[in-house]
């Protein structure tokens, strides 16, 4: 199976019906959709500003922020099925459906290591790969980067944040960082796979921890 986490900026671009309609024609039975943050983010950290709430309700609101994402997402698609848990997955990939996971399994009733700041949807999505032990992690972006940069490029530019090679040196499945634009290598890459994953990043022997 595929973990590909949708940037939430594609909400608000053109292109995102292009990617869904090509996970649900091609990722049938594999692929399990991680929505990112939208435009929801910056209401909650407004809100935040204003009344001072603290990191665990602001966490709890980032979760359902991406939850309404996804379930936006499954609203433009009859291939793509919300799901809650890894239960859910399997019988939703078991079926040749598209899977399109609703985070809710992480909201929490007190601060753990899940309700950090850092815990980016690329995070998030590296740690569903861990536990669903994955075949690979695909990583959608809206923002421009240098395509044949490693993680620490990456993440020295700002296109992954640091703690995210913490939860990749989890998994041993490739990882991929696409843009936006990059439709057609997306597509050759459920056709036929792709051995082109993150260079220099981590070791792709590593094993599962």
């Amino acid at each position: 199976m595929w973990v590909v986490k949708l940037d939430g900026n594609l909400a608000h671009d053109r292109t995102l019906n292009l990617w869904l309609a090509q996970l649900g024609a091609l990722g049938g039975g594999r692929v399990i959709i991680v929505p990112g943050r939208w435009r929801g983010v910056e209401f909650i950290r407004d809100m935040k500003k204003q009344w001072g709430f603290d990191s665990l309700v602001t966490h709890n609101m980032l979760v359902l922020a991406r939850a309404q994402y996804g379930l936006m997402l499954t609203g433009l698609s009859s291939q793509l099925t919300p799901v809650v848990n890894a239960n859910a997955i399997r019988n939703v990939l078991q079926r040749g459906g598209v899977a399109v996971w609703m985070p809710i399994y992480l909201m929490r009733e007190q601060a753990d290591e899940s309700t950090a700041a850092y815990m980016s949807s690329d995070c998030i999505a590296a740690w569903l790969a861990h536990h669903l032990k994955a075949e690979r992690l695909v990583l959608i972006k809206t923002r421009p980067f240098f395509p044949n940069a490693g993680m620490s490029q990456h993440i020295r530019d700002g296109v992954l944040n640091p703690q995210f090679e913490q939860y990749a040196r989890q998994i041993a499945c490739p990882i991929n960082i696409l843009h936006k634009s990059e439709l057609g290598r997306f597509h050759d890459m459920l056709l036929n796979g792709d051995a082109g994953d993150m260079s220099g990043g981590f070791p792709r022997n590593m094993s599962l921890t």
